[in-house]
This record gives C-alpha cells, sequence and structure tokens, in this order.
C-alpha cells in the first residue's frame, strides 16, 4: 500500500519543510509515501468562496482515482487516540489497498462535493491550526502509528 497526503495551497517555510521531510524518509522505512500540493492560481481577491472551494475540490477529483481509500482531514472527523489511529490503519493495510489518500482541505474548508463523496473523516483536534501545522501533525502521528504497529520505541 501507498500514502499519498493531498493538501491545498503552498509551503514555503523552510523550518516545516525540513520537518516534513524528516517525518516523510522516517515514514518510508515502513511504506511508500508521498505528499502533493494541489495548487491553484491565484484567484481574485474577491472571489466567492464557494466557487474557490468548487475549484479546490476539482483538483482534489483530478487525483483520486475510485479504488483510493480515502480520509478527509475535518474538525467534524472522528477523533482517536494514536493507538486507536494504528489500529485504523492496521485495518485498512489488511484490506490489500494500493492506495490511501488523506486528503488535508483549503482555508474555507471542503466543498460539498468532497464532504457528500468521502464519508471516512478524522479529526486531529477540534482546535483550529493552520494547514502548515495540520500537515506536520498528521505526518507525526502517521509515524507514530506505523511504529506502534510495528513494535518499535517511538511510541512508548
Amino acid at each position: 500500500m501507498k500514502i499519498l497526503i493531498l493538501f491545498t495551497g503552498k509551503n514555503k517555510n523552510k523550518f516545516f519543510e525540513q520537518e516534513i521531510a524528516k517525518y516523510l524518509n522516517q515514514i518510508k522505512k515502513y511504506i511508500k509515501i508521498e505528499i502533493e500540493e494541489i495548487y491553484q492560481k491565484k484567484s481574485k481577491k474577491n472571489i466567492n468562496f464557494e466557487i474557490q472551494k468548487k475549484n479546490e475540490a476539482e483538483l482534489i477529483k483530478s487525483k483520486i482515482k475510485s479504488d483510493d481509500y480515502i480520509i478527509i482531514l475535518s474538525e467534524q472527523g472522528q477523533e482517536m487516540s494514536s493507538i486507536k489511529f494504528s489500529n485504523h490503519i492496521q485495518n485498512i493495510m489488511n484490506k490489500s489497498l494500493k492506495k490511501l489518500v488523506f486528503i488535508i482541505g483549503g482555508p474555507y474548508g471542503f466543498h460539498e462535493s468532497i464532504i457528500s463523496n468521502y464519508k471516512n473523516k478524522i479529526s486531529l483536534s477540534k482546535m483550529t491550526f493552520s494547514h502548515k501545522l495540520i500537515r506536520l501533525f498528521l505526518l507525526e502521528q502517521i509515524y507514530r502509528a506505523l511504529s506502534i504497529l510495528n513494535n518499535d520505541p517511538y511510541h512508548h
């Protein structure tokens, strides 16, 4: 199985780029992983938020295949402990799927077409964080989950 993380926006902060690279390298010891930026050209400042969300949704859908297992990161999603998240990852891996896709939405959330089409939602917190932090938090939790599943000492 391969993990793909899709996110909207840009990541131009060196600190976050370094930390993200660190976790990607750690995760690659266990599983193939990719992180992909979905970036739409800068829109007019007065663009309607719904139009922006719809444009982002089309870009997201263009990256997803019908047999991918999709998890949306959403504040309305299910919160889990790290142990429960690792069990969730294991259950997905047991299905022998080709790809697990995590989707991090844009600053205005997801378009209704994403919310209605993809029912698997998790929340890393009820608090609001920047998208840069969420990418890092998600990677850390994926690494933690895989280390739990492999009985490595990272999670103790």
